[in-house]
């Protein structure tokens, strides 16, 4: 049987650099899995986003904040 590991985290529990580490491995996965280019791109652009804005200049708070926000938009994308 299939079991989640007991070493998961949540997006949020994560570092924001974890979260981008995490993040590469992602789009590597999807590419390699052929959810398709529009897809892709989509989360491209999403992470793109998250990287670039302007709370990221509000320190760890701000990080947190986008850390909390792309977790809840992952269990609308995925669950």
């Amino acid at each position: 049987s299939l079991a989640a590991s007991k070493n998961v985290k949540l997006d949020h529990q994560l570092t924001y650099n974890e979260f981008m580490y995490a993040k590469n491995l992602f789009l590597t996965a999807i590419d390699n899995a052929k959810w398709g280019d529009d897809t892709i791109d989509s989360f491209n652009w999403f992470f793109h986003n998250l990287d670039n804005h302007p709370m990221r200049e509000e320190g760890g708070r701000g990080e947190r904040a986008l850390l909390l926000y792309a977790s809840r938009a992952r269990v609308d994308w995925h669950d």
